[in-house]
């Protein structure tokens, strides 16, 4: 089996008690039990955080702690069109401000479409999480 790649969000999903950028300092707690899965799933995928930080931060700051995450190591992952499209480091987690190639994205603020669903059902959905009723449909009593 080729491998395939994960994405982990990392404010709000590794970084625990992300409260907003404030300072932008990592200032929360790191998600541990996560890193260890993280760990147990690079025998089997590429792994990719994915940051709006700029990539180096989360590099430095493993790299600041690398006697708790070892034998964790991190990389920068800067994609491009042409020979570094994809993520394909063994045992190495890829970090980037980028969006990452992956075949699941596990992010805490993220909204699954779905494409078995008609367009509005997903409008509706999108609508109700935001709290809002949109201008752009009117799908009748979905909204009462």
């Amino acid at each position: 089996m080729s491998k395939k790649t994960i994405v982990f969000d990392f404010d709000g999903v590794i970084h625990l008690g992300y409260e907003g950028w404030k300072d932008g300092s990592i200032y929360g707690i790191i998600n541990w039990r996560l890193l260890d899965y993280i760990e147990e799933l690079l025998e089997d995928y590429y792994v990719v955080i994915s940051t709006n930080r700029p990539a180096q931060q989360i590099v430095d700051y493993f790299e600041n702690i690398k006697e708790n995450v070892a034998p964790l190591k991190f990389e920068v992952f800067k994609k491009d069109m042409n020979e570094n499209m994809y993520w394909n480091k063994d045992n190495v987690i890829g970090v980037t401000n980028e969006k990452a190639v992956g075949i699941l994205y596990i992010d805490d603020r993220g909204f699954r479409y779905d494409k078995s669903k008609d367009t509005y059902d997903n409008i509706y959905l999108i609508d109700k999480i935001l709290g809002r009723k949109s201008d752009f449909i009117n799908i009748g009593d979905k909204y009462e």
